[in-house]
């Protein structure tokens, strides 16, 4: 899968951990993501064009990040995107809250180089398997 093909999208209302972010990305092989600062812009976005992958704040002004995923993940048009949720909270009952809610990995904020290259590592192959699902279906 070609990293640097991937349409990212990432909502968070701190605009120096999204500049931190799209960097991060960047240093992985990946294009700079499109950015938000709220979860309602993350919706927005998402009904106006497809994602491969959204990187949300669990909490934004707005609507937060954990309500974004479950009213993404209660829609089957968005089965095949994945999810990596970040939260400057390590409580592991926050962190199955956000897994069992869909995400397909959680990072916790500041998130390190090694870290951020670890959880995407997750989810480009949760995407690719579900790609491969749907060839298969």
């Amino acid at each position: 899968m070609d990293k640097s093909k991937l349409k990212i999208l990432a909502g968070d209302d701190h605009l120096l951990s999204l500049r931190l972010l799209t960097r991060q990305l960047e240093l992985l092989g990946f294009s700079p993501p499109q950015t938000v600062s709220n979860g309602e812009e993350v919706q927005k976005r998402l009904e106006q064009e497809p994602f491969d992958i959204v990187i949300l704040d669990w909490v934004m002004p707005v609507k937060n990040g954990m309500t974004v995923l479950k009213e993404c993940r209660a829609q089957a048009k968005f089965a095949g995107v994945a999810f990596l949720m970040l939260s400057s909270e390590a409580h592991a009952h926050m962190v199955q809250q956000a897994l069992d809610a869909g995400a397909n990995a959680y990072a916790i904020k500041p998130v390190n180089q090694a870290a951020l290259e670890e959880k995407m590592n997750v989810v480009l192959a949760w995407l690719a398997e579900a790609r491969k699902n749907v060839r298969q279906a």
